[in-house]
């Protein structure tokens, strides 16, 4: 894996001088295929002079290290998973690169895990300490040391996506299903690639849905013979499948849905799960019935588009892959 900077450099004549107005960084992302045959993504991270690859969460927000047994530093602050999982440590900054691009962030280090009282058999009651990773499924041994969560953090102090302490913006293209190839995070992509993204169209009250919901496009799920199912599509590259809730949402279960995905222009972008995820897990349609209706596309829409997060202009646009 090869990370690389590409530096973009105005000449100013008149000047007589040479300005850098921005940078790229170009960071691997790497696909881990799990024994249960799930994937995870991860990046390579240097945490404090320990370089490790890192999973990489778009549906979550903070960087948490695991210290399973670990002394503890201040106050104890709890963060819960959709798995069930919590986390409980304490939050001190760190510094960490990514690539050439070094900050000094908020760091949990883990040093207890738990359940939430409604998923008692979580993956941290599966596994003795020493065998829990994150991202495992439960798996021992399998998955990773840290996570990096990268949902807009909205000025939390608490919990803090790093990459707003290096970049100001950043694209991600996961690697396909079935390729070889990693693939990539853009950080600081140019205004001539920010240009070719189309802004997709905000869910109404999405600041307040939480996570993965921060960062998700208004859209539908259809399927033939079924009533659409409308509502904020979360992207998550830490979910498997597609999780809809809402009424009538059970007649979706199992069918070969189609997912809209609305753009501020008023237009829309329309995959196939079943086709983008060629087969794998990710793939698969689980409808349960709710009031409200909320869809979780997971990473299903990275397998369809690259996806650009544009903090300073605080939008989610996608261009079709």
């Amino acid at each position: 894996m090869r990370i690389h900077q590409k530096v973009i450099l105005t000449i100013c004549l008149l000047a007589g001088h040479i300005s850098v107005v921005s940078a790229e960084e170009v960071v691997p992302i790497k696909r881990t295929i799990l024994s249960n045959g799930m994937g995870r993504y991860s990046i390579p991270m240097d945490i404090e002079g320990r370089k490790m690859d890192v999973m990489l969460d778009t549906g979550s927000v903070g960087l948490k290290y695991l210290d399973l047994g670990g002394m503890t530093h201040g106050e104890i602050k709890i963060f819960g998973y959709s798995s069930g999982v919590i986390f409980h440590g304490s939050i001190a900054a760190r510094k960490i690169m990514i690539g050439s691009k070094g900050a000094n962030v908020p760091i949990q280090d883990v040093v207890k895990l738990s359940c939430a009282a409604e998923q008692p058999h979580c993956p941290a009651n599966m596994l003795s300490s020493d065998k829990y990773r994150i991202g495992g499924s439960g798996l021992p041994n399998e998955g990773f040391g840290a996570i990096i969560g990268i949902a807009p953090d909205h000025g939390d102090n608490v919990w803090v996506n790093p990459l707003t302490r290096i970049g100001r913006s950043w694209t991600i293209d996961l690697p396909l299903p079935h390729s070889d190839s990693d693939g990539r995070l853009l950080i600081d992509p140019s205004s001539d690639i920010q240009s070719k993204y189309a802004e997709v169209q905000k869910p109404v009250g999405s600041a307040s849905l939480g996570e993965p919901f921060r960062a998700s496009a208004d859209g539908c799920v259809t399927a033939d013979g079924v009533k659409p199912l409308c509502g904020p599509i979360s992207f998550d590259t830490g979910s498997v499948g597609v999780n809809i809730s809402g009424h009538g949402a059970s007649a979706l279960t199992g069918k070969d849905v189609q997912i809209h995905i609305h753009l501020a222009d008023k237009s829309e972008l329309v995959f196939s799960p079943s086709r983008v995820a060629q087969g794998a897990p990710a793939g698969k349609v689980i409808g349960t019935e709710a009031k409200s209706t909320v869809i979780s596309a997971g990473v299903l829409p990275y397998f369809a588009f690259s996806v650009l997060y544009d903090v300073e202009q605080n939008r989610l646009a996608v261009r079709l892959r």
